[in-house]
Order: C-alpha cells, then structure tokens, then sequence
C-alpha cells in the first residue's frame, strides 16, 4: 500500500465547527471595535495587544455558550466586546470627534451648549473619560450604542446595524446618554458656582 492511500485509509472525517466560522468572522471584528474605541488615531503600541486578548476572552465566552456562525452570535459578541470596552477608558486622557452625522446640538440641551459643551465637543472632540462616567451606570443597551457611537466613532445607523436595533432605538439610547452628560456637566457647574459663591462672603 502506498503511503497516500495508508493516509486516506487513516484519516477521519471530522465535522466542521459551527464556532470555527464564527470565530473567522469576529475575531478580527472585535480587535478593530477595541482599537477604534481606545486607540482611534493609532498612537499606542499596545492598543492591538490589548484588542487580541478582549477578543480571546469574548471568544472563550462565547464557545462556552456554545454558540454558531449566525447574526445574533455576532451581535452577543459586540454586545460583550463593548460592555469590556468600558473599563478600558479608565483615566484615558484622550478626546475624540462626534462620529458622522451626530452634532453636540444632538446630544446636549441649549442650557449646557452654552455653558460650552457645543463648541468643547466640536472643536476639540468629546472626552472619553467624560463618556465613561455618564455611561458607567446605564442599562447595557444604552451604554453599548454609546461606546460604539461615540467612542468608535460609528454613525448611528451603523451602530443600530452591529447592536441589531431598529433605527428609533439607537437615537433613543444615544438622547439618554446625551442626557446624562448634560446632568454631570450641570451638577459640575452647580457645585463650582456654589463654592465661587461661597468665598464671596
């Protein structure tokens, strides 16, 4: 017998993986959500490091829940990518622009665009740390239209696409994140006008 034949006689049939196709398509997805969110103009040598090992750690996830190569597979990774996201803003330092189609006139109310959040988050861009807070203590929807709004930088329709939610939705949670930014920012200028006051008399 030759030695292609013992082979072919040896070999076994092995059914694919439903996860190994999965895995094909999200990994490098998830790597890119986490870069764009916490390296977004490519400065940090570390930023692909940290996306591989959210990524790795997703993925054991979701193999544990045994999960396939199917839409709403996907969308539990992001969904996961995300909430893991947050905890990767601690104290960056970092500002970011509003992401397509979104103003600061869309997010904060005419009392705290005059304070000037609409020319802060126009012109220098909207701080992460900033976000993180307002977003810390929201229910997982919001906070992940969010991060990946605003902290990747997608426009909402795009957002509304990876988070499987109809348009209305995504404007909705992205109004209550604009909406606890602006209570942060209004109890920030309440606490220092009370103290300017203060040393007044």
């Amino acid at each position: 017998m030759r030695t292609s034949e013992r082979a072919d006689a040896g070999a076994v049939d092995r059914e694919p993986d439903p996860f190994d196709a999965l895995f094909e398509r999200a990994y490098p997805a998830v790597i890119g959500i986490v870069v764009r969110i916490i390296d977004r103009d490519q400065a940090s040598a570390d930023a692909l490091r940290i996306g591989r090992e959210v990524a790795t750690e997703v993925l054991v996830t979701a193999r544990s829940k045994h999960l396939d190569d199917a839409d709403d597979s996907m969308t539990r990774v992001v969904g996961w990518t995300l909430d893991r996201c947050l905890g990767l803003l601690d104290g960056m330092d970092v500002r970011v622009p509003l992401p397509p189609g979104i103003t600061a006139a869309d997010l904060a109310d005419a009392d705290v665009l005059a304070e000037g959040a609409g020319l802060e988050w126009t012109l220098e861009g909207l701080a992460l740390d900033e976000l993180r807070i307002a977003l810390r203590d929201l229910p997982a929807r919001v906070r992940r239209v969010g991060l990946s709004c605003l902290g990747a930088g997608l426009s909402l329709e795009d957002t509304a696409a990876l988070l499987d939610l109809r348009g209305d939705e995504a404007t909705a949670a992205l109004a209550e994140v604009g909406e606890r930014m602006c209570v942060r920012r209004r109890t920030e200028h309440g606490v220092v006008t009370l103290v300017e006051r203060k040393g007044e008399f």
